[in-house]
């Protein structure tokens, strides 16, 4: 987890005024920068409520037909969503 480019994108996104929520089975929960956060266990409910999804991790690709079938927008930093 240290070193996660997707720290990073959680502090800008929540700086802006985002609400910033995180679905990944490995990282149960992060601390970073004074932020501690507990993920979504449930990545479908975590996509019905999203406006975005900002996908930084690639070890979950096997979800890209679920990201793109649940919001209108991603922003895709790994490719995890082929097409």
């Amino acid at each position: 987890m240290r070193e996660s480019p997707a720290l990073d994108v959680i502090e800008l996104l929540r700086v802006k005024g985002a609400d910033v929520r995180y679905h990944d089975l490995y990282v149960p929960c992060i601390r970073h920068n004074g932020c501690e956060m507990a993920g979504e266990a449930d990545l479908d409910a975590a996509l019905a409520a999203a406006d975005c999804a900002v996908v930084v991790t690639d070890h979950w690709c096997d979800n890209g037909a679920a990201i793109r079938q649940r919001v209108r927008l991603i922003v895709n930093t790994r490719h995890a969503t082929k097409d």
